[in-house]
């Protein structure tokens, strides 16, 4: 019986110093973010070429430049998207953030890129149209006046 109760108290006594330790330990997430994209014009091609080759009359030249100057802000917009990405890539594998803020940004500048996306596609579409238009008028016009 004694036996019993020493075997007992000496476990007891070993016991506490054997229990498991908490260490912390940094994240082992990384993330390697897309390089600096350069190719931003080959998603929206429009024909900037032709643009300038066509002799606009100032109204229909000012609505154009209006729709590029909108398409140059989304594009501005776009950049800073893909910019914060990296940044919080690298804030998250020097340890400055913690991985569910990391999570937090990336799930915002994603959505918030995807969304730029489809608006570089409709105003790209918009200022394709009003090149367009503004060639129609600019060839209805000089073709009117070479009937007269």
């Amino acid at each position: 019986m004694y036996t019993l109760t020493a075997a007992f108290a000496l476990g007891f006594l070993y016991g506490r110093g054997a229990k498991p330790k908490m260490i912390p330990v940094p994240p082992k997430v990384i993330y390697l973010p897309p390089s600096r994209i350069n190719d931003i014009a080959t998603k929206t091609s429009f024909p900037l070429d032709e643009f300038y080759k066509t002799g606009l009359d100032p109204q229909s030249l000012d609505f154009v430049l209006e729709k590029a100057e909108i398409l140059y802000r989304v594009f501005q917009r776009r950049e800073n998207c893909i910019l914060m990405l990296q940044n919080a890539a690298r804030a998250l594998n020097e340890g400055r953030i913690s991985p569910s803020t990391y999570r937090a940004i990336t799930r915002r500048y994603t959505a918030e890129l995807i969304a730029l996306e489809r608006d570089m596609e409709r105003v790209a579409e918009d200022l394709r149209r009003a090149i367009n238009q503004a060639r129609w008028k600019g060839r209805v016009q000089s073709g009117s006046n070479e009937l007269q």
